[in-house]
């Protein structure tokens, strides 16, 4: 009869003479799937302002706010605080103006950090803030 745990130094040895399973992140790049659905990407020369988005999504993130550059003269603002990746928005976007990227560093320090909002600027807007 086997004395108990006769066999502990064996599978421990095994153990340990394993590669590791992890990489030292952030010090070495992750290697992400093809189709991560990371941060949101939002192309407001596209955007018709249908809120189709915001109408879809299911933890609700997407709010419709107001723009000059949509036929509806809105557009929709993304919560990243509220988003669960799930896709939906750049399914149902019938002018494919909503994508997803491979970016995931989404991390903030607080409610307010401007990582956790995409609210894309319009044109006319844009060059105002470079000058």
């Amino acid at each position: 009869m086997p004395r108990p745990g006769a066999m502990e130094g064996e599978i421990l040895g095994t153990v340990l003479r394993r590669k590791t399973a992890t990489i030292r992140y952030p010090f070495q790049e992750a290697v992400r799937p093809e189709r991560l659905r990371g941060k949101i990407e939002h192309d407001i020369e596209k955007c018709t302002g249908c809120g189709l988005c915001s109408r879809d999504c299911p933890a609700t993130a997407i709010e419709m706010v107001e723009a000059t550059k949509t036929k509806t003269k809105k557009k929709p603002q993304f919560r990243f605080d509220r988003c669960i990746w799930c896709g939906t928005c750049e399914a149902v976007c019938p002018k494919k103006a909503i994508t997803m990227t491979g970016k995931f560093e989404l991390a903030a320090f607080t409610l307010n950090d401007e990582h956790l909002f995409v609210v894309s600027e319009e044109p006319e807007q844009a060059e105002k803030t470079e000058e």
